[in-house]
């Protein structure tokens, strides 16, 4: 998967300022959000899914939607924090589930033994 990181970086950062040149992005106080979803987005894309990447990718994923959600005025911004805490207990007890798959065992070549 690292191999896409570059160009998906590209491609989001062309779209993000295409909207924004459309007058369709609000980037004011949105910039905390997307930059905390690009965050989460990246850790996820470069190591996959996994019991290593699942609190740190997600963690960032909720507190862009939590950011976003106080931008759009749905809650008072005191309210961020606990929110926050409460998801990312919820991320981590899914951690420990079997519903997140364990992360990848790097495979290491056999050393070459001189006698």
């Amino acid at each position: 998967m690292r191999r896409f990181v570059t160009p998906v970086w590209l491609m989001a950062i062309g779209l993000l300022w295409l909207l924004y040149e459309l007058d369709l992005l609000p980037v004011g106080r949105l910039k905390w959000s997307l930059l905390l979803a690009a965050i989460g987005l990246v850790t996820l894309i470069d190591q996959g899914v996994n019991k290593r990447s699942w609190p740190t990718g997600m963690g960032f994923l909720l507190a862009a939607l939590i950011h976003a959600l106080w931008v759009f005025e749905w809650f008072r911004f005191a309210l961020q924090f606990p929110l926050w805490l409460m998801g990312f207990g919820l991320l981590l007890a899914m951690n420990r589930t079997g519903l997140i798959p364990d992360a990848p065992v790097p495979v290491r070549r056999a050393e070459t033994v001189e006698h």
